[in-house]
């Protein structure tokens, strides 16, 4: 009874600390899947000497300060000149924008200046809306970092002594299992880097082809959007529409278009195999933990999903099936073998 009580206790905890837990499972698993990159920058020579955990996560941190501040020194100056001048032509565009409708989209036919301004400024308000919800999660996501971060630095400290607090008849085994558990949540980083890389070339690709403005910025929008589960995909197509749509009509429904094919695409055969060959998880069980992390935790859920997946495949084989496997008897010896004895 007492045990009883003691359980229904912790899940209350747990229930009401869940945010604040998966906020904590987000940061054990960045830091799972950042610290081979923290242990190789530690493995450089510099002078004669190596980096300690500390220096190297700086070096780690400085060179994506680094890359994003070239990014925007060198990308944002030109849109923003370009901006300015489009804006003084902005009422050509939404003129022409609605000859074209008129003529290739028979629907269309009723629509005027007036609605335009209003669809404008309802997606101008659900912007909005995304970039407040941005701003919270770039304070959570800073919250990730410096968790990670503390992870990172002292993990194999946490890691023993989360290991010490079980029997230590079974630490042994436990620490083999989580291991390889990390080993292939890092893999799932790879296939997801690889996931990135066919998304930005292949946008990048399409984005030339049809002439779009700053192809080469969309490209890698497009790449690092990619890891945002759902609306990824949207922030992406919202994106290259709108810059596209300076220039034309028909070069938003060549945008649209790419995007339809090539995310089914991917969703039916990239993400599943990619996926399959890189945490050994089959793609049904990819595509039930991605519900199930949208269930539980919206767009985190989603993110963290497939690691997690992998990480709890891991212990299953090891706790359930291993342990529910009969061993191997040992054929019994002939009886011409007994008789030379």
């Amino acid at each position: 009874m007492l045990l009883a009580f003691a359980l229904g206790v912790l899940l209350y905890v747990a229930y009401t600390l869940r945010y604040t837990l998966l906020l904590l499972w987000v940061s054990v698993l960045m830091a799972v899947l950042l610290t081979p990159i923290v242990e190789w920058i530690s493995g450089w020579s510099i002078k004669g000497r190596h980096p300690g955990p500390g220096l190297s996560l700086l070096i780690f941190f400085f060179v994506i300060a680094v890359a994003l501040s070239l990014f925007f020194w060198l990308v944002v100056p030109p849109i923003v000149r370009d901006a300015r001048g489009l804006s003084q032509q902005l009422p050509d565009h939404v003129q022409s924008w609605l000859n074209w409708a008129h003529q290739h989209v028979p629907m269309t036919s009723h629509l005027d200046e007036n609605d335009l301004k209003r669809y404008a400024e309802l997606l101008i308000g659900g912007i909005g809306d995304v970039f407040r919800n941005l701003t919270s999660g770039m304070v959570k996501f800073v919250t990730v970092i410096l968790v990670a971060a503390y992870f990172i630095l002292d993990g194999k400290t946490s890691f023993d002594w989360m290991v010490s607090l079980f029997p230590a008849g079974q630490q042994t085994r436990l620490r083999a299992t989580l291991e390889r558990g990390g080993s292939r949540m890092r893999r799932w980083l790879g296939g997801q880097g690889l996931l990135m890389l066919a998304q930005g070339i292949t946008a990048l690709l399409a984005y030339w082809l049809l002439h779009v403005r700053y192809f080469y910025v969309l490209g890698l929008l497009a790449a690092i959007f990619n890891i945002i589960p759902v609306l990824g995909p949207v922030l992406t197509l919202v994106a290259a529409g709108l810059v596209a749509a300076l220039d034309g009509f028909g070069k938003v429904v060549g945008v649209t278009i790419f995007y339809l094919v090539y995310h089914n695409l991917e969703n039916a055969f990239l993400n599943p195999r990619i996926m399959k060959s890189r945490v050994h998880l089959p793609a049904v069980a990819i595509i039930v933990s991605i519900v199930i992390g949208d269930a539980i935790a919206g767009i985190v859920g989603v993110l963290i999903a497939v690691p997690t997946a992998a990480l709890i495949a891991e212990i299953v084989n090891e706790y359930l099936i291993k342990r529910n496997t009969p061993p191997v008897s040992a054929e019994p010896a002939h009886p011409v073998q007994l008789a030379s004895k």
